[in-house]
């Protein structure tokens, strides 16, 4: 099962930065990227995905393209900050 920590940590970071990758995620211990972007486009999030070149290497980089207003489930909205402790 996903842990919704690192399933609003994956959205917030989206939201504010546009894209993410999968390195990034692993440095915070998020191994089920791929689950997690599925997750958000089945809640409306159009994200598409593409090898970047990175250094002497590649990373799979998740790019948002457009997000509709997720639905509040009673849970208040937490920054990205907050998030970033809880991931792991």
């Amino acid at each position: 099962m996903l842990n919704d920590n690192q399933t609003r940590y994956v959205r917030a970071h989206l939201l504010q930065h546009k894209q993410i990758g999968r390195n990034h995620c692993l440095s915070l211990y998020i191994s089920r990227l791929g689950a997690i972007i599925h997750r958000l486009k089945n809640r409306g999030m159009n994200i598409e995905g593409d090898y970047e070149k990175v250094g002497n290497g590649k990373d799979y980089v998740y790019r948002l393209i457009e997000a509709e207003p997720e639905v509040s489930r009673g849970n208040s909205t937490k920054n990205l900050d907050s998030l970033q402790g809880a991931v792991a």
